[in-house]
């Protein structure tokens, strides 16, 4: 099984990728439960909260440490969806 963050999310450009993607998270949980902080739906909707609400920051550091990575938060898209959705996996 491929991991959710050896995905590019930023070359995600359609909604059926970013179903894919989501279907992709779904069997991680199962089959990786011990790699997901946030397992439960609460748990991982208040991290998808807390990183979407801090995602500037985010973004900042990746445009000063890596580039490659950043993504224009301000602007929606499947790309930053998907992003939230991988983040929120773990997110503290």
């Amino acid at each position: 099984m491929t991991d959710p963050y050896d995905v590019d999310v930023r070359s995600m450009g359609s909604r059926e990728e970013l179903v894919a993607f989501v279907r992709l998270l779904a069997d991680d949980l199962v089959a990786n439960a011990a790699a997901w902080e946030n397992r439960t739906a609460g748990a991982f909707l208040g991290a998808l909260a807390a990183w979407l609400g801090s995602a500037d920051s985010w973004a900042a550091n990746m445009a000063e440490h890596r580039p490659d990575l950043w993504m224009d938060v301000e602007a929606p898209s499947w790309q930053l969806f998907a992003e939230a959705l991988r983040v929120a996996r773990t997110y503290e």
